[in-house]
C-alpha cells in the first residue's frame, strides 16, 4: 500500500509510507515521461539529460493535479493507494442543480438574452466540484462566460473579495479588455458586479487599484514572477517581473488557454499561489499525446483534465457554425 499526504501548502502530495522498494521503483517509472521531440535537444544529443521530465522529486511529492494520475498508477500495477487529506479539496457533495440553478438566475435579465449551454454548466458544475481540474473545450465553446459564471459563483459564496482576491490570465493582451468588457457590460445583469483590475499593455499595475479590485485580468506577460534572474529588456521598456507575495493574495487562479500551463510561466505562478482554493484551466488546445510529459506538465498543479468537448460535437449539435473546407 501506497499512503501519501497532501501537504500543508496543498501543492504536494507527499508519499509518506510504502510496503516494499518494487512500489516506489514503480511509482518513479509511473512519473517520468519523455519530452516530445526530446532528441533534437543539444542536453540529449550530449548525452547530457537521458530525455525524461520527472513527476516525482527527491523528497517523494508528486504535483497535486496529478491526484487523479496516482489512482491510474494505482489500477495499472494493482496496488492499493491512500491519498489522505484529498477529500478535503473538492467538494464531492456538490450537486449541478445548485450550479444549474445559480446560471438560470444569474443570466435572467442579459440584453440581448444569454442562456447557458448544457455543456457550459457542466464545465461550471465540474469546476466547482473538483476545485481543482483542467477541461478541454473547443474554440467557439464560450469558455468566457464559463469563467464569468464559475467566478460570479465563488463571489456571492465569499470564497472571493477585496481581501481574497482572483485572477484571471488570458493568453493575449487584446482580450483582457474584452474579458473585462463581458464580465462588466455583456453579462452584467447586476446580481453580482467586479471591481476588475486590468494589467497588460496600456494597463499597467496601479497598487491603489489592486487593492480596491476583487478580481485581477492580465496576462501572464505582465505578471511574470521574479525568480531572481535579470529581467529582460524589449524592444519598449524593460520585463516587469512580480514578487512572490503578489500571488498570496488570490483565492482563486482560472487559466484561460491552460496548455500555457506546462511552461514554466504559469508553473510558477501556480505554485506561488499558496492560498488558492480553487483552480481552472480551459483551453481549446490541450489536446496532447499522452504519452509525452506535457501531459502531466498541464495537470501538474492546476488540476486533472475533468471535461472534453470536441470542435465535431459543438457542430453536430449546433453550437457552433459548421465548416466545409473547399
Amino acid at each position: 500500500m501506497l499512503v501519501f499526504d497532501v501537504t500543508a501548502d496543498k501543492q504536494y502530495l507527499q508519499l509518506v509510507h510504502y510496503n516494499t522498494k518494487s512500489e516506489l521503483k514503480d511509482l518513479q517509472l509511473y512519473f517520468k515521461k519523455r519530452q516530445q521531440g526530446y532528441f533534437h535537444n543539444i542536453l540529449y544529443k550530449r548525452k547530457l539529460w537521458d530525455g525524461y521530465d520527472r513527476f516525482i522529486d527527491d523528497q517523494y511529492r508528486i504535483g497535486i493535479g496529478l491526484w487523479r494520475e496516482v489512482y491510474y498508477f494505482g489500477e495499472k500495477y494493482s496496488y492499493e493507494i491512500d491519498i489522505r487529506g484529498l477529500d478535503k479539496l473538492m467538494n464531492l457533495e456538490f450537486t449541478k442543480d445548485k450550479s444549474d440553478k445559480f446560471a438560470s438566475v444569474m443570466l435572467d435579465g442579459t440584453n440581448p438574452p444569454i442562456d447557458a449551454y448544457d455543456y457550459q454548466l457542466e464545465a461550471l458544475h465540474r469546476g466547482l466540484k473538483y476545485k481543482f481540474c483542467a477541461q478541454e473545450l473547443a474554440t467557439s465553446a464560450g469558455k468566457t462566460l464559463i469563467f464569468f459564471l464559475y467566478l460570479s459563483f465563488l463571489k456571492r459564496k465569499g470564497i472571493i473579495s477585496k481581501e481574497k482576491k482572483a485572477i484571471l490570465i488570458v493568453p493575449k493582451v487584446s482580450l483582457v479588455n474584452q474579458t473585462a468588457e463581458a464580465f462588466e457590460t455583456e453579462y452584467q445583469t447586476g446580481l453580482v458586479t467586479w471591481n476588475i483590475h486590468r494589467i497588460g499593455g496600456k494597463n499597467e499595475f496601479s497598487e491603489k487599484k489592486f487593492a480596491d479590485c476583487d478580481l485581477v485580468i492580465t496576462t501572464y506577460q505582465s505578471v511574470i514572477l521574479d525568480d531572481g534572474t535579470p529581467p529582460k529588456r524589449g524592444k519598449k521598456k524593460i520585463e516587469r517581473k512580480t514578487k512572490p507575495e503578489f500571488f498570496k493574495n488570490f483565492s482563486v487562479i482560472c487559466i484561460d488557454e491552460a496548455h500555457t500551463s506546462r511552461g514554466d510561466s504559469i508553473r510558477n505562478i501556480l505554485l506561488a499561489s499558496t492560498n488558492a482554493e480553487y483552480k481552472l484551466g480551459l483551453s481549446g488546445t490541450i489536446q496532447i499525446e499522452e504519452q509525452f510529459s506535457d501531459f502531466f506538465k498541464i495537470q501538474e498543479f492546476l488540476g486533472p483534465l475533468s471535461m472534453k468537448v470536441r470542435a465535431k460535437f459543438l457542430m453536430d449539435n449546433d453550437y457552433s457554425a459548421d465548416v466545409h473546407v473547399k
